[in-house]
């Protein structure tokens, strides 16, 4: 894809995906996962809640379990997702993106086709959705050590080997809206930022 389609500045080196089945420890997470929470907790509106890209689904369970849950992701994590928890449900990419409120925590930076994956989101039915993801220059103010590692980080590729893009919070709310979701964007913690699109 190119650079202007993901509303990334000209120049920015990508990364090709790299999909090893690396699944982050569930308390790195976490606060985000805190954050929505707060966010929603009194919504009692909110019935049914899904988890693109939820990989161990113990976020999702932990924080939601009080209500009906689906966890998506990649066909050969389901096996074990069904066996841990197999009174809930678990899905594969194809599934709609249908909920109260969907959510995708920490994802998008790691698959080599957001816009696709956000058309997914811009099609279901859902009155919430929910995005998150880190900000490229807070990574680069929190975490690069070195101004070369300063550097690369704003000119990409991203300094975690596993994300294959990052986006500033500006640059996110225009990928967004992009697609036609209108997202309220602001940055919780030291880096993460959150983008809520509210359907009436």
């Amino acid at each position: 894809m190119k650079n202007a389609e993901l509303c990334l500045p000209p120049g920015y080196k990508i990364r090709p995906a790299n999909n090893d089945g690396f699944q982050p420890p569930d308390a790195a997470m976490e606060p985000v996962y805190r954050w929505i929470v707060r966010r929603f907790a009194g919504d009692a509106s909110i019935r049914s809640v899904l988890d693109w890209g939820c990989g161990s689904g113990a976020m999702l369970v932990k924080h939601f379990g009080d209500r009906r849950t689906v966890g998506v992701d990649v066909d050969w994590r389901l096996p074990s997702l069904r066996k841990r928890w197999p009174g809930r449900e678990w899905q594969g990419l194809g599934v709609k993106a249908d909920a109260d409120l969907v959510m995708c925590v920490d994802v998008i930076e790691h698959v080599d086709d957001p816009v696709a994956m956000l058309q997914t989101f811009a099609v279901g039915r859902w009155r919430n959705l929910v995005v998150t993801t880190p900000d490229r220059r807070l990574v680069a103010k929190y975490k690069a050590k070195t101004p070369e590692r300063t550097r690369q980080q704003l000119a990409g590729p991203p300094l975690n080997n596993r994300h294959t893009m990052e986006w500033t919070a500006d640059e996110f709310r225009s990928l967004m809206r992009h697609i036609g979701l209108d997202a309220h964007v602001t940055t919780i913690g030291r880096f993460n930022i959150v983008a809520h699109v509210l359907r009436g």
